[in-house]
């Protein structure tokens, strides 16, 4: 697959519907429309959670700890953008439908969806320029984590957010 060159985005309303209007990455969404967000909590056969370390090129929250993430593009279906995501910044392949959504909420004119999925998988193969690294963490050094501020800002609000129902994932 070649390189994308300009991603496009399609804006969605707080009630997660696609808007019909297009923004290219990096404008500013409009009209009270919301640019969409997808995150992915992967959990092993021993309920651990799979967490990256962006890397330290990133502009925001260089080598801070987080889920795989990020936009979804015009054309895909929010579970697809998920199952991108996840296989671009882990190699986990999942088929959009293997995975569970959890709750949204908006965060910073993003609409931020969260799935979950559940893995055998112990390999991991880390996107340059995106992940230094990554680890499987119990709830509770998730939480610990958490309380000593490892976490990307963004991450951290939407682990605070989902906090109760985390734990289901």
């Amino acid at each position: 697959m070649g390189e994308i060159t300009e991603e496009i985005i399609e804006l969605y309303t707080e009630e997660g519907e696609p808007s019909g209007t297009t923004i290219r990455r990096g404008e500013a969404a409009t009209d009270g429309l919301l640019f969409p967000v997808v995150c992915v909590w992967v959990r092993d056969e021993k309920g651990r959670f799979l967490v990256t370390l962006r890397s330290k090129a990133k502009k925001a929250s260089p080598l801070k700890w987080e889920n795989p993430g990020g936009a979804c593009r015009q054309g895909e279906t929010l579970a697809e953008g998920a199952a991108r995501e996840l296989f671009e910044e882990t190699g986990i392949q999942a088929a959009p439908e293997e995975l569970r959504l959890g709750s949204s909420m908006v965060q910073y004119g993003c609409l931020v969806l969260t799935y979950s999925f559940h893995t055998d998988r112990k390999k991991v193969v880390l996107q340059e320029g995106e992940t230094e690294a990554y680890k499987w963490v119990s709830e509770r050094e998730l939480f610990w984590m958490l309380g000593r501020r490892k976490f990307a800002e963004p991450i951290e609000k939407q682990i605070r957010h989902y906090r109760k129902e985390l734990p289901t994932f």
